[in-house]
C-alpha cells in the first residue's frame, strides 16, 4: 500500500489558539484587580463542522480538542449534518456559549458567509478550516494543498492506467476543495487527453460528497454498457460507493479507483486490492 503524505498546516491552528490564549490571559492580568478578580481567562474555542460523515472530520475534531485543552482552553463542537441552514443557525449556540474563537468547516462556501457575519458582530474571531468560506471577513483560513491532492491521485492513476477511458467522481459543488482537486486532476490529465491517450467518458459532482451518488453513477454506467478503465474518486467515501457498485458486477479490483483522506476502511480496501490508493494528510506533524 502506498500512502502519499502532504505537509499539514493544522499545527498553525494549534499555534494560533495558543497565541490567542496567551494574549487574552496577558490582557486579563493587565487589568485592574476589580476587573479580572485575579484569575486568568480561559479561552473557549468552538468548532462548527459541516458533517461527521467522513472519518477524517472525527480525527480532526478530536485532535483540535486535544491541543486546545492542552493549551488551557475550553472546546465545544457541533455538526450540521450537511445542512447549511442549520449550520448558520448553530452560530447562535456558540454565541450563547460565549466562545472567543469559532472554527468553521463550511457545508456551503457561500451561504456560511452569513454565519461569519453573525459571529463577527458578536466579537468572535472566525477561522475557516480546510474548506474556504467565500466573501467573508475571516480572521484566518487554514487548509491543505488540494491542488496537490488532485495531482497525486491523477499521477498515481495514470501510472496504473496510462491510456484508457476514465470516469471522474468529484465532490460537492458547494465545497471549494473539489474545484481545487479538479484543477490538480487537469494538470495531469489534460496533456494526456490532448494526446488522445485518455478519454473522460463521464464526470459528475456528488452533492454533499455522498457515497450513494458515486454508487448510483457507476451502477448506471455499467447498466448502460459504458466501458471504462479507471475511476478518479475525489475522496475515500466516494471511492467506497464506486467499489460497492463494481463489486456487484464482480469488477472490484479490476478497475482502479482512487481516493483521499486515508480513512481506515479505505486502507483496508487498499490491502484487499479493491482501491488503488489514498492520499494521507497527517494532521499531527
Amino acid at each position: 500500500m502506498e500512502r502519499r503524505k502532504l505537509k499539514s498546516t493544522l499545527f498553525l491552528l494549534a499555534l494560533l489558539v495558543l497565541l490567542i490564549i496567551i494574549r487574552m490571559v496577558t490582557y486579563q492580568w493587565g487589568l485592574p484587580s476589580s476587573e479580572h478578580n485575579n484569575k486568568p481567562a480561559r479561552v473557549k474555542i468552538g468548532l462548527s463542522l459541516a458533517t461527521l460523515q467522513e472519518e477524517r472530520w472525527k480525527r480532526d475534531r478530536d485532535y483540535m480538542e486535544e491541543k486546545i485543552v492542552e493549551c488551557g482552553g475550553e472546546f465545544i463542537s457541533l455538526s450540521a449534518n450537511n445542512d447549511s441552514i442549520l449550520q448558520v443557525r448553530q452560530v447562535e449556540y456558540f454565541i450563547n456559549n460565549k466562545v472567543d474563537v469559532l472554527i468553521i468547516v463550511p457545508e456551503d462556501l457561500d451561504r456560511l458567509a452569513e454565519a461569519v457575519e453573525i459571529a463577527k458582530k458578536a466579537g468572535i474571531k472566525v477561522i475557516s478550516y480546510d474548506r474556504l468560506i467565500r466573501n467573508a471577513d475571516l480572521d484566518l483560513y487554514i487548509s491543505f494543498d488540494s491542488v496537490k491532492v488532485g495531482e497525486l491521485m491523477a499521477k498515481h492513476l495514470t501510472q496504473e492506467v496510462p491510456s484508457g477511458r476514465y470516469v471522474i467522481i468529484n465532490g460537492s459543488r458547494t465545497d471549494h476543495n473539489p474545484y481545487l482537486i479538479s484543477e490538480g486532476y487537469r494538470n495531469v490529465l489534460t496533456p494526456l487527453v490532448e494526446k488522445h491517450q485518455i478519454e473522460i467518458v463521464s464526470e459528475i459532482w456528488a452533492e454533499n460528497w455522498l457515497p450513494e451518488t458515486a454508487y448510483t453513477t457507476i451502477s448506471r454506467l455499467l447498466l448502460e454498457g459504458v466501458d471504462f478503465d479507471a475511476v478518479l474518486a475525489a475522496n475515500d467515501g466516494l471511492a467506497s460507493g464506486v467499489i460497492e457498485a463494481l463489486s456487484e458486477w464482480r469488477l472490484a479490483g479490476k478497475i482502479p479507483v482512487t481516493g483521499h483522506d486515508a480513512d481506515l476502511s479505505a486502507c483496508q480496501r487498499i490491502i484487499e486490492g479493491t482501491q488503488l490508493m489514498t492520499v494521507y494528510k497527517p494532521i499531527r506533524q
